[in-house]
């Protein structure tokens, strides 16, 4: 099944949110973290605006969670930017009566499907914004072990890194890893 990316690029967009919330969180960092265009990632605060899940000062004040980010599900993510799980299948409307798959695909599909949609809203609902960031946060915590052990320079959860490591991927050819004036990054040559 093939859907849009606006779920996953807010819930990319909120966990920056969250994890640089001591920061300015503008829609350009943001976008430049997601792999997109500001305008893109503005629609989508506009959209988590309205259904109250972060506040955006004018200008270029940035991003904040409105509210906690143990208080923001997945499903509260899928529904501002996606609309209600509950129309997760659309149905083709008039089958033919006339045919006996098209006078019974209704008896037999409609309870698998919303059986399927509430599973999805279950899974959504249990899952929040602050277990999404936690999770990162270990992952990064994994990656700066792996680089003191290894004795690279390369602080995954410093701010200043992962702004000059975006900015540079920007302007990387499509083959290579960036190239640090701190040293030698996994991967990656001095």
């Amino acid at each position: 099944m093939k859907t849009s990316s606006r779920f996953t690029m807010s819930v990319h967009l909120l966990v920056c949110v969250d994890r640089f919330a001591d920061l300015k969180a503008t829609s350009d960092f943001i976008a430049s973290s997601i792999g997109t265009n500001p305008v893109i990632v503005r629609k989508l605060l506009g959209q988590l605006k309205a259904a109250g899940l972060v506040d955006v000062a004018r200008g270029s004040g940035g991003a904040s969670l409105a509210r906690e980010a143990g208080a923001i599900t997945l499903l509260d993510v899928f529904e501002a930017v996606e609309g209600s799980a509950g129309e997760l299948f659309r149905f083709h409307e008039h089958p033919n009566e006339l045919c006996p798959v098209g006078r019974n695909i209704h008896a037999v599909m409609d309870g698998r499907l919303a059986a399927a949609e509430k599973a999805f809203e279950r899974e959504l609902r249990a899952t929040t914004i602050e277990d999404v960031s936690r999770d990162i946060g270990s992952l990064i915590e994994r990656q700066d072990d792996k680089c003191r052990s290894s004795q690279i320079s390369c602080n995954y959860s410093d701010y200043n890194h992962a702004r000059l490591r975006i900015q540079t991927a920007e302007n990387l050819p499509p083959t290579g890893p960036p190239n640090h004036a701190d040293g030698p990054q996994p991967g990656g040559t001095p």
